[in-house]
């Protein structure tokens, strides 16, 4: 890669909460293993003039997270946003560019 190049790898905002469930095990220790990987990456990659950055999103309103929720468990779900509402993909893909 030339310098002046970027890697972004997506993780998840799982990673750095304490109160998650047994099911995202595979989830987080895969996503945790992404975020190592940025850490030692960006170190290894600076000296070429690259950076690395990994993007954490939230809950993002897409079509596999609606699924098997209803209505009432969205707006709970939602309701721990500062912004009562969902991330959309679109958001996430401009905070990736913007990097």
């Amino acid at each position: 890669m030339p310098p002046g190049s970027h890697i972004i790898l997506l993780s998840s905002s799982l990673c750095i909460n304490s109160a998650v469930s047994p099911m995202y095990l595979s989830c987080n220790t895969s996503k945790g293993a992404i975020e190592q990987m940025n850490r030692v990456m960006a170190k290894d990659v600076a000296r070429k003039g690259i950076t690395v950055n990994t993007v954490g999103p939230g809950r993002t309103g897409t079509g596999l997270f609606y699924k098997s929720k209803n209505e009432q468990l969205l707006k709970m779900i939602a309701g721990q946003s500062p912004f009562n509402r969902f991330g959309e993909p679109e958001e996430i893909a401009d905070a990736m560019a913007f990097l």
